[in-house]
């Protein structure tokens, strides 16, 4: 259940009014979704900061590829 209040806003010169919801609590499964994001984000990153620091392995000479000749 989501707890929320009803917020009207009038003009002042005409008859015109718009009114929206505030909600005092998010849901729970905004919090979980939130969460979730969260951890993909992390896993995100933490993948990219691997990939980034073995390719700068790869420019400081540090990784050593061995290539094979053809014949």
């Amino acid at each position: 259940m989501v707890e929320c209040e009803r917020i009207v806003v009038k003009s002042f010169k005409d008859t015109y009014e718009v009114s929206t919801y505030r909600a005092a609590k998010l849901s729970d499964d905004f919090y979980m979704l939130k969460a979730e994001l969260e951890q993909r984000r992390d896993s995100a990153m933490s993948k990219a900061r691997s990939d980034l620091s073995r390719d700068a392995s790869v420019l400081n000479g540090e990784w050593h590829h061995q290539s094979v000749d053809r014949q």
